[in-house]
């Protein structure tokens, strides 16, 4: 199911800790005995009830057909931790920032589409309302036909508004987190996460300590058990239980089999290590043989980010004013005669705006490349910090 499919199905609301809800008989949002029995709405009528105040943050939208996809992960607790202690684990630690991160990234990847279609619904609501209007225009009618056409216009109206303020919840989320540059930083985000699965460690000084000694590349989170409350006596005094209910054959046995896992799994490690090994071998450069001014290129740079959002801030000002120049024109036109010479002017004088226009727009579409995928902001910050330093290092 692609993101558009998504917004346009039908939705339940669950919480960070997995609890779904329905609307009670006072039309408040309550929490639902299982999934069984939770209630079922639309996209927009879902957000409505969600909100958008803080308590929205724990709320999500999730569609019907994927009730399976959750933001909570599964709890990993160890046998030894006590029940008494489970109430203590914070609701953050159960949300599954993988799943959360993709959800944003998809979401924010429809809503072009998911706003073209509320255009397209808008539209049709104002064709219906254009119809009613010219109706009572253009007909005689009836008492009870007033009241019918009265009925009529306030649903189409209530409907258009729901429309309008679909769109200004949607505009509100792209002018806060909503953009492409988040959606950049929510995928380093996962890949930074993604790394979690394949740390490994590189010795700084006794290689051979960890010659042919496997490392452990699965193991159990426990970070459910830490926030408990339990400590690690707990996890030893659970272990020497276990000890004690394995004889010396079957602890042998299992043994051996950890550790033909765990060599399998670290020879896999291995590979993947030294796939990701840097060759040192000389490949000539753009810069090879150059002299290089990096002082002088991370000032260009620093430039550049620091007044690439104003300049487009200032093209999107002159596009501005060149649509309005040329409804002027356009309405001058609308009331003037000209002769052959003078339409001829106007006709040129309206090309030139509108080449202009649309180098403006093209140039304005490039520069967008970057304001979506960094933070110029952060960007110029930190290559003035590089070109501080070469200052520092040239001078020394």
């Amino acid at each position: 199911m692609d993101s558009m499919d998504v917004m346009s199905s039908m939705h339940f609301i669950v919480d960070g800790s997995g609890n779904y809800y329905r609307i009670n008989g006072n039309n408040q949002l309550v929490v639902a005995d299982g999934r069984q029995n939770a209630g079922i709405f639309s996209y927009t009528e879902a957000n409505q009830r969600i909100g958008g105040g803080k308590k929205a943050h724990f709320y999500s939208a999730i569609p019907v057909e994927e009730e399976n996809v959750s933001y909570v992960k599964e709890e990993s607790v160890a046998g030894y931790v006590d029940e008494s202690k489970m109430n203590k684990i914070p609701e953050l630690a159960k949300v599954d920032w993988s799943g959360y991160l993709n959800g944003f990234c998809k979401m924010v990847s429809g809503l072009p589409k998911y706003q073209e279609e509320l255009k397209q619904a808008l539209s049709e609501i104002d064709l219906q309302i254009c119809d009613i209007m010219h109706y009572i225009e253009l007909y005689d009618m009836q008492s009870e036909d007033c009241y019918r056409l009265v009925t009529l216009l306030k649903e189409c109206r209530e409907q258009r508004r729901d429309i309008k303020d679909e769109m200004v919840r949607i505009e509100s989320f792209q002018d806060s987190i909503g953009t492409m540059s988040n959606v950049a930083k929510a995928k380093d985000g996962l890949k930074q996460i993604k790394k979690l699965d394949t740390r490994g460690y590189r010795p700084r000084k006794l290689d051979e300590l960890f010659e042919n000694c496997p490392e452990k590349t699965v193991r159990e989170d426990k970070l459910m058990v830490t926030l408990s409350g339990s400590t690690c006596m707990d996890a030893l005094r659970a272990y020497d239980r276990e000890e004690q209910c394995v004889n010396e054959y079957d602890a042998e046995a299992l043994g051996l089999a950890k550790d033909t896992m765990q060599a399998t799994e670290a020879l896999g490690l291995a590979e993947t290590q030294k796939g990701e090994i840097m060759e040192y071998t000389r490949r000539q450069t753009v810069f090879d043989g150059q002299e290089n001014d990096w002082q002088q290129f991370m000032k260009q740079q620093t430039e550049f980010y620091a007044n690439i959002e104003q300049y487009t801030m200032n093209l999107q000002a002159d596009i501005r004013d060149m649509e309005q120049e040329i409804e002027n024109i356009l309405t001058e036109v609308d009331n003037a005669n000209y002769n052959v010479a003078q339409g001829y002017k106007v006709l040129k004088h309206l090309k030139e705006l509108r080449n202009q226009k649309n180098g403006k727009q093209k140039e304005l579409a490039c520069l967008y490349l970057f304001i979506d995928r960094f933070d110029c902001k952060a960007m110029a910050e930190a290559m003035k910090d590089c070109e501080e330093g070469i200052g520092d290092i040239m001078g020394a």
